[in-house]
């Protein structure tokens, strides 16, 4: 799995993703994990938008996937 390395790119997928919140899964580079989170808010905004909440991450080396519920 590659991890998303531009929140613009994250974002677009986000958007373009047609499925369950819990078949969606986001792998974001730790080099956009700031400490106030806002990258993570612009991709965030949209899937809340979706109803769609946080269902936590896994910790890889280098990323984390993020995984969302209905």
């Amino acid at each position: 799995m590659k991890a998303f390395t531009d929140i613009e790119k994250a974002l677009a997928f986000a958007r373009a993703f047609r499925g369950r919140a819990e078949e969606f899964c986001l792998p974001i580079d730790d080099s956009l994990q700031d400490p106030i989170g806002a990258n993570m808010t612009l991709v965030l905004d949209h899937l809340l938008a979706r109803g769609w909440i946080p269902a936590g991450y896994e910790q890889m080396v280098g990323y984390r996937i993020y995984h969302y519920k209905e």
